[in-house]
C-alpha cells in the first residue's frame, strides 16, 4: 500500500526497508478513497503494478496519486507517474520515509548457541540507488536498465575474463561467480569462498567455446606446390611513379566526393547497446562513486561488519552462557548436598507447687 514492492524473502520490517523497488514510497492509504485500488497485470514477460488514486494518510487534501512500476523479464524497471498532485518535496516524511529508487540487501545467519539452537540474523544493505524526488512529476518516466554483474557468469573462464567493473572470483566448491556481496553471501561464506575463490587464473586456460572435437592428432596441412618466381617488371621507374601518382589522385577525389557536409546539423544516434540506468543518464563511474560513498559515517550502521567482530561476539556469548550454566549447577549441588539439621526446641518446665 505504501508505494513500493518488497523483494525480500523474509517477512520482516528490516528486510522491507532494505529490499524494495519503490516508484514512490510514502505514507499512502488505499482506504481513504472508495476509488483507490492497488492492481497488477502479468503477461508472462512483464509485471505491472499500479497504485490508482491513492491518498496520503497524513494529508488527504493533497489529492490522489496514480503511478505504476513495471518489471521486465530482461531486468529493466520502469517507473511511470500518471498523476502527482503536489511536489514530492512537500510530502511529510516524519511518520514514514519518502523514497524513490531500489535497494537490496542480504542476510547472514550465525549459530550462537548450538545447544539451545540460538541463531542471529543480520541484515546487510550492500547497494541502494536513490533517484531525485524533484524529478517525480505528472506524466514523467524513470527507466532503469541492469548492468552486468558477476553472478551472470557460469564458468571460471568467463568469470575472470569479464571486464564489468567488479572484482569477480570463481569458487570451485559451489561453482559460482561472485564478488562476495550479493544475495548468495551466506552460501558463499559457508563454503569458505572468501579464502578459496580463484581471482587470477583458472585451472584450465581453454575457453569454453574452444572445444576439441576429435581425439585424433591433427594432420599437417597439405603442402602446396612451389610457386614460380614472379616475372620481372618491364616498367621503368618513371612510368611506375606516374601510375602511383595517378592512383593517389583518383583516391583523393573519391574520398572528397564521399565527405560529409560539415555544415549540416549533426544527428545523434543512440547505440542499441547503451545502458540507460535512469533519465538522469548516470554513468558507470557515477554508479561506482555512489557505491563508494556508501561508506560515509551517516550510513555506517548499515555497512558490513568484519568477520573478526562477529567471531568475537559469538565467543563472548558462548562464554557467558557457559558461566551461567556452571553457576546454576554448582548452586543445585550445594543446595542438595547439605543435610538439614533438626531445630532445637526449648521447653521451660516448672515443677508443680506443693499444696
Amino acid at each position: 500500500m505504501e508505494g513500493f514492492l518488497s523483494i525480500g524473502s523474509l517477512l520482516m520490517e528490516s528486510m522491507a526497508s532494505t529490499q524494495y523497488i519503490a516508484p514512490l514510497m510514502a505514507n499512502f492509504d488505499a482506504t481513504l478513497d472508495p476509488m483507490s485500488a492497488v492492481r497488477y497485470r502479468d503477461n508472462g514477460s512483464t509485471l505491472t503494478v499500479e497504485w490508482f488514486r491513492v491518498r496520503l494518510e497524513d494529508n488527504v487534501d493533497a489529492g490522489s496519486f496514480t503511478f505504476q512500476v513495471t518489471l521486465c523479464s530482461d531486468g529493466r524497471i520502469i517507473f511511470v507517474y500518471k498523476e502527482v498532485p503536489i511536489p514530492t518535496s512537500r510530502i511529510d516524511d516524519s511518520s514514514y520515509p519518502v523514497r524513490v529508487g531500489i535497494s537490496d540487501a542480504y542476510t547472514v545467519d550465525i549459530l550462537l548457541l548450538p545447544i539451545a539452537n540460538v541463531h542471529r540474523k543480520t541484515v546487510y544493505e550492500y547497494h541502494t540507488l536513490d533517484l531525485q524526488l524533484q524529478k517525480v512529476k505528472s506524466r514523467s518516466i524513470f527507466l532503469l536498465s541492469p548492468l552486468p554483474t558477476c553472478s551472470q557468469f557460469t564458468d571460471c573462464w568467463s568469470c575472470l575474463n569479464g571486464r564489468i567493473g567488479f572484482q569477480c572470483g570463481w569458487c570451485v566448491a559451489v561453482k559460482m561467480c561472485s564478488d562476495g556481496y550479493d544475495r548468495k553471501r551466506q552460501q558463499w561464506a559457508d563454503a569458505g569462498c572468501d579464502q578459496e575463490a580463484v581471482t587470477k587464473k583458472c585451472e584450465e586456460e581453454v575457453s569454453p567455446s574452444e572445444t576439441i572435437t576429435s581425439s585424433k592428432p591433427r594432420e599437417p596441412p597439405p603442402q602446396q606446390p612451389p610457386q614460380p618466381p614472379p616475372k620481372a617488371l618491364d616498367v621503368s621507374y618513371t612510368e611506375r611513379r606516374d601510375e602511383l601518382e595517378a592512383e593517389l589522385r583518383d583516391g583523393l577525389e573519391a574520398d572528397r566526393r564521399d565527405d560529409v557536409n560539415l555544415d549540416a546539423p549533426l544527428q545523434v544516434v543512440k547505440p542499441k547497446s547503451s545502458r540507460v540506468q535512469n533519465v538522469e543518464k548516470i554513468k558507470d563511474d557515477d554508479l561506482t562513486d555512489k557505491m563508494a560513498d556508501a561508506g560515509e559515517p551517516s550510513q555506517v550502521v548499515r555497512r558490513f561488519r568484519s568477520a573478526q567482530a562477529l567471531e568475537t561476539e559469538v565467543i563472548i556469548g558462548i562464554l557467558v552462557a557457559v558461566v551461567i550454566v556452571v553457576v546454576a549447577i554448582a548452586w543445585i549441588i550445594h543446595a542438595y548436598s547439605r543435610r538439614s539439621t533438626p531445630e532445637l526446641v526449648v521447653v521451660e518446665w516448672r515443677p508443680p507447687e506443693p499444696r
